[in-house]
């Protein structure tokens, strides 16, 4: 980021392709300085969420830590994706800046 943002909302919802699309993404996102995670990283949120539908967004308002600084960079950790076929994950943020 060019400048502190704080992120308001998080809006995720799971892509799969075939029928029956029966599976969730469980993720993480953290953000930190280094875009390589070396330095320390802080999570977004204070436990890993799980989308809950492939045709519905689900909306992420509670953090544990929203705030992102100048030069900052978001991670995403995809912890489990499983489906029947296969799973991909859509995220959208609403940010504002501080």
């Amino acid at each position: 980021w060019d400048y502190p943002v704080t992120i308001s909302k998080v809006r995720a919802k799971s892509i799969c392709s075939g029928t029956p699309c029966n599976g969730a993404v469980v993720f993480q996102i953290r953000h930190a300085t280094d875009s390589s995670g070396s330095t320390t990283i802080t999570a977004l949120f204070t436990n890993a969420e799980p989308t809950t539908s492939s045709t519905t967004f689900r909306s992420l308002t509670t953090f544990n830590d929203n705030t992102l600084g100048v030069g900052e960079f978001l991670l995403l950790q995809v912890l489990d994706a499983s489906s029947t076929p296969d799973a991909g994950l859509n995220l959208m943020f609403e940010v504002r800046p501080d």
